[in-house]
């Protein structure tokens, strides 16, 4: 029937899929076909055997009559009632859609890529919804930022020290920012999701130093030496915490490939382990600064608060 002669055809030319490979996260089809030196014209063409039915001899192409190649005019691509021309772009390893599109978009408004009248260019695929899953997730980010300032301030009360928590987790997505440019991995989603979970460990040292400090009445009125002994007390469980975070997160850069796990693991990890410098060194410093400043215990309920 012309319905098996034309299926014989589709699978010799374009190929069938045959086997799938799973590299990495991707799924990736193996397809069987003739070689291209077979099929890349119709003199080549007319030489491909096809099966009989119920036999299992084989005939040319050409035993069916004189093959030729005449073009036709496609369907035209319409959407939203316009007409339209897809244009498909594939990445290299380790480029992200958002990069491509934007160098794309610059020379485009630089003049280096001049459209004809009438035309205009939208974006879509990974790109827009990459952009789109950034944009719904900075959506929640004052609801988050508001309930994390308002439990400080009631667990503290004090708006002071909640602001020196806020600057530490300002300072923590530098931090993992900073890991992310050494291990030399491209900024994505994973990475901005990767930020918003190390906030959360990584204030948490500065957390378990300030209230070391206000638990002892001389480190809350800013005696150096008292804070210093808080501080080193509290150094055993920051590093241990530090250093059990990190080691979860090293299967995740030793055993895995590509571009989705290890930009995740590397501003976890690496946030967390330098974070331990900012709950070590800089919190404590700061509070020394402040209380110097304001010659007052910061976030003390006994005395006035700043």
């Amino acid at each position: 029937s012309l319905a098996a002669i034309a299926e014989q055809f589709q699978t010799s030319l374009n190929g069938t899929v045959g086997s799938r490979v799973l590299e990495d996260l991707e799924d990736l089809p193996v397809r069987i076909r003739y070689a291209a030196d077979n099929r890349s014209s119709t003199d080549q063409v007319s030489t491909l055997r096809l099966s009989t039915p119920g036999s299992h001899t084989w005939i040319p192409a050409v035993a069916l009559g004189e093959l030729k190649l005449r073009p036709e005019l496609p369907s035209i691509t319409r959407r939203n009632g316009e007409r339209i021309n897809d244009i498909y772009g594939f990445l290299r390893q380790g480029a992200l859609p958002i990069e491509v599109t934007q160098a794309v978009l610059t020379k485009l408004h630089n003049g280096a890529i001049e459209l004809p009248p009438g035309y205009r260019i939208e974006i879509a695929g990974d790109s827009a919804e990459q952009q789109q899953a950034i944009g719904q997730l900075l959506a929640y980010v004052p609801t988050l930022a508001t309930l994390m300032i308002a439990t400080l301030v009631l667990s503290f009360r004090s708006f002071t020290l909640a602001g020196l928590i806020g600057v530490v987790a300002v300072f923590s997505v530098g931090m993992g920012m900073l890991a992310l440019w050494v291990g030399g991995y491209p900024l994505g989603f994973n990475p901005i999701i990767g930020s918003a979970g190390l906030i959360g460990v990584a204030i948490n040292g500065s957390i378990v130093v300030l209230a070391a400090i206000r638990s002892n009445p001389s480190a809350g009125l800013g005696d150096a030496n008292a804070v210093i002994d808080e501080t080193l007390g509290a150094t055993r469980h920051i590093v241990s915490t530090t250093l059990t975070t990190v080691a979860g997160f090293m299967p995740l850069l030793l055993f895995t490939g590509g571009d989705f796990w290890p930009p995740l693991a590397v501003v976890i990890a690496g946030g967390v382990g330098l974070s331990a410098l900012l709950s070590l060194i800089f919190t404590p410093a700061l509070y020394l600064l402040l209380t110097g400043l304001k010659k007052v215990p910061v976030g003390l309920a006994t005395v006035p608060r700043i």
